[in-house]
């Protein structure tokens, strides 16, 4: 898992945990939760992580409804679908 306090920091690009950097042989960028995060944003979602029993990292994604999606994108809507 992730240790509490570095799970803030964990969201942004190239982070990577304690853990990681120590391991041998460890590839990775550190891009993975932070991309995952701006997709699930983009379509109005929410992105945190948990703590996995007995070890481990879970991630829990949580997407709106598909009537929130097509209400934000409804032809005549003030608002275009995607903000970017």
């Amino acid at each position: 898992g992730i240790p509490e306090s570095e799970k803030p920091a964990m969201l942004r690009p190239f982070a990577r945990g304690e853990r990681a950097r120590s391991m041998d042989g460890t590839i990775g960028f550190g891009l993975g939760l932070s991309i995952a995060q701006v997709v699930v944003a983009a379509h109005g979602g929410t992105l945190a992580l948990l703590d996995g029993v007995p070890h481990g990292l879970l991630v829990r994604i949580e997407l709106p409804g598909r009537a929130a999606v097509a209400h934000r994108g409804a032809p005549g809507s003030p608002e275009p679908a995607l903000h970017a």
